[in-house]
């Protein structure tokens, strides 16, 4: 599946902005203006913030190399062909193959 470009750097846009909002929340509004942790902070860490963080900063990680690996081949190889009809499935923990749509 091919990722429109548009699409492709708005998902980059809203991980990017969403990961600015948690540090935001985090950094400023706790660190700054809150004398220490308040004890909801202290308790939905584990289990909130930190796993949100984790998926907003691999989210935002994985976006960049996808949109770094498209324009690649976008400049490098601009008349080949496009594989418009293929997909990547998983068969395994960490084995990936690739499957023609006809």
């Amino acid at each position: 599946m091919v990722l429109h470009p548009v699409l492709s750097f708005l998902s980059l846009a809203v991980f990017d902005g969403l990961l600015i909002l948690d540090m935001m929340i985090q950094r400023a509004l706790i660190g700054c203006f809150l004398n220490g942790e308040p004890h909801w902070y202290r308790v939905s860490f584990p289990g909130f913030w930190y796993p949100v963080r984790a998926m907003l900063t691999n989210a935002t990680i994985f976006m960049l190399v996808a949109v770094s690996a498209e324009r690649f081949r976008a400049v490098c190889y601009p008349l080949s062909k496009r594989q418009v009809g293929s997909t990547c499935v998983a068969t395994g923990p960490q084995h990936f193959k690739r499957i023609l749509l006809t």
